[in-house]
């Protein structure tokens, strides 16, 4: 009742904005930190005065180290899901449902940072290496969440009834139809995607997300360290 709730009273421009705006000011602000020393009136002259600044702020999601980087942090994580031992915790979700679900999410997390600085001790890469392509990984995770909110919502879409949904199509004002879909993928069509045992919300914020920023705020100490020479802080 809650999830429902929250959808409807929600205004489109503001779920439009959010969808469309919080990527860019995202990208940034990560330009302003790291080249403008956080200054946003550097970062308009820079802006002015520079040719090849859109391509800095807004770089390429086809970095190979960022699509290396993505695809063997999934790949571990698949295989310790499915591996690694697990927990039963009993959760309460936003619909008021006791669910029971297993995790092993913190372990894996462990294991994957170990293994990071193992392979950057034995030489396979630098440990710098997450905070260098950090921008390439960030645009890439922007990609692939836009593929995976429309494959989620083309799928739930077509669960649905077709003739109820034409006639609901028949009886609606567009702008309410186009506000609904606006909703829908802000705020999804499912509680609790799954795809095949695996739980995606659960996945990609437990398993990607929260493994990304330890590992890069490792990648940035290293790079700290061999850029001064010592931790600066």
């Amino acid at each position: 009742m809650f999830y429902s709730h929250k959808k409807t009273n929600s205004p489109t421009q503001l779920l439009i904005s959010l969808l469309g705006g919080a990527p860019f000011l995202l990208f940034l602000h990560l330009y302003a930190v790291n080249n403008c020393d956080a200054s946003f009136i550097q970062f308009l002259q820079m802006l002015w005065s520079e040719s090849n600044v859109v391509y800095q702020i807004f770089p390429s999601p086809f970095s190979s180290v960022a699509w290396k980087s993505l695809t063997f942090i999934t790949l571990l994580q698949l295989i310790f899901h499915l591996v690694l031992p697990k927990d039963f915790v009993t959760i309460v979700n936003s619909m008021g449902e006791r669910e029971c679900h297993p995790v092993n999410s913190f372990q894996s997390c462990i294991l994957v940072i170990l293994l990071f600085i193992f392979g950057s001790a034995l030489g396979f890469y630098k440990a710098s290496i997450i905070y260098i392509h950090w921008v390439h990984i960030l645009s890439l995770l922007n990609v692939v969440s836009i593929i995976i909110v429309l494959f989620l919502y083309i799928r739930q879409r077509s669960k649905d009834d077709d003739d109820n949904y034409s006639k609901y199509i028949r009886i609606s004002e567009i702008n309410h139809f186009l506000a609904d879909i606006i909703s829908d993928l802000f705020f999804g069509t499912d509680l609790t995607p799954m795809i095949y045992s695996v739980d995606l919300k659960h996945f990609i914020t437990y398993r990607i997300a929260r493994t990304l920023w330890p590992l890069y705020i490792i990648s940035s100490v290293y790079y700290n360290c061999s850029f001064y020479g010592e931790i600066n802080s």
